[in-house]
């Protein structure tokens, strides 16, 4: 059924029985994980290394009903996020209302697609468990290095040469942006 006011009729010999429709409102059942899904699907093909994601969740029950009371009794859903790739401890999950959940991740390794799994009451939403393409943070100097004899020995009036290798927070390689750098 679908859930919403909804009119009762009461028919009795061809005629509605005092007070008929009735209105009832009907309440979803129990969020589902295989009818639950990302709104925001665009944001979540490709995300960034070091830098928070954010994912929002429509809980839906079985029959497709939005989940609007996922959060209160008796209900009481469960979401879970699930990967190797991300930091859990900057994982955080956050019921914003309407059967919606904000769910926020940090990758932190970039150059390869993760594996992320978000799962409603033990089960898997639609579309996941999901591949996504991670590419590297910001630059950071803490992390960039630099090596090769040319940054310790060099011969007067002779070009030295040495390797840079730039890197994200996280240490990822930054391989296809652009950086400045000053030797001096």
């Amino acid at each position: 059924s679908v859930a919403g006011p909804n009119d009762l009729t009461i028919m009795l010999n061809g005629s509605p029985i005092r007070g008929s429709p009735f209105r009832m409102n009907v309440v979803h059942s129990e969020a589902d994980g295989s009818s639950s899904f990302i709104v925001n699907t665009a944001d979540v093909s490709t995300m960034i290394a070091m830098q928070e994601a954010t994912i929002i969740i429509q809980a839906n029950d079985s029959l497709g009903n939005m989940a609007i009371y996922c959060n209160e009794e008796p209900y009481n859903t469960s979401v879970m996020v699930q990967s190797d790739s991300i930091d859990d401890d900057a994982t955080n999950i956050r019921y914003i209302g309407g059967g919606k959940y904000e769910v926020s991740v940090m990758p932190v390794i970039s150059g390869e697609d993760i594996y992320l799994e978000i799962l409603i009451n033990e089960e898997d939403i639609v579309d996941f468990p999901l591949l996504v393409a991670v590419k590297p943070g910001n630059f950071a100097a803490n992390a960039s290095t630099a090596t090769g004899t040319g940054l310790r020995r060099a011969e007067a009036g002779v070009e030295a040469s040495f390797f840079i290798q730039s890197k994200d927070e996280g240490g990822n390689n930054k391989v296809l942006d652009e950086a400045t750098f000053n030797v001096t």
